[in-house]
């Protein structure tokens, strides 16, 4: 199982986020304003997702493509023990 969210404000405007076998968990709003930089928004949409599978590759760089590269946006999920991190046009795994 692969799990993750992602910020809905981090996605660049017209990205769209779908990878196939993907699920939605929940989606949640937080007031961040006291620590959010000043390019960013005070208040996030959380999208907490999972899916089924094996292709972390696949759904790090389908994040990665949806990911807006400025302000240092990045997401990260899990695939069972791994940790995979992932920024605008990159995902790292650790």
């Amino acid at each position: 199982m692969i799990s993750g969210y992602v910020i809905g404000e981090s996605l660049r405007p017209g990205a769209v986020f779908q990878p196939q076998g993907l699920r939605l968990r929940k989606v949640s709003r937080l007031d961040v304003s006291a620590s959010a930089s000043a390019a960013q928004p005070g208040l996030w949409t959380l999208v907490e997702w999972e899916a089924d599978g094996d292709d972390v590759g696949g759904l790090g760089q389908a994040l990665a493509d949806a990911l807006e590269p400025a302000n240092g946006w990045y997401a990260d999920f899990s695939a069972g023990d791994e940790r995979v991190v992932v920024f605008a046009g990159k995902a790292t795994r650790r």
